[in-house]
């Protein structure tokens, strides 16, 4: 009976190690996942800070552009 109960035992050791393994292998594909995330997360934030610059440098040539049409239309009705 001995023998049987130590395989019972060494069957649920066995088991408990691989939810152990199995539960450490989750927890390190959802570190993975959260620092691809992260990464992800900085290179679309990057991206938008240069878009962003893009598109201030765009309106400030507008601007410009206006100011010299307005300073142009001026001249040739004068």
């Amino acid at each position: 009976m001995s023998s049987v109960s130590n395989k019972n035992n060494n069957s649920s050791n066995t088991n408990l190690g691989s939810t152990d393994q199995h539960t450490s292998s989750l927890f390190i594909n959802i570190q993975q996942l959260q620092t691809g995330i992260q990464v992800q997360h900085q290179h679309e934030k990057e991206s938008l800070n240069e878009l962003n610059q893009r598109f201030h440098h765009f309106i400030d040539r507008v601007r410009l552009l206006e100011s010299q049409n307005l300073k142009y239309r001026t001249e040739l009705t004068a």
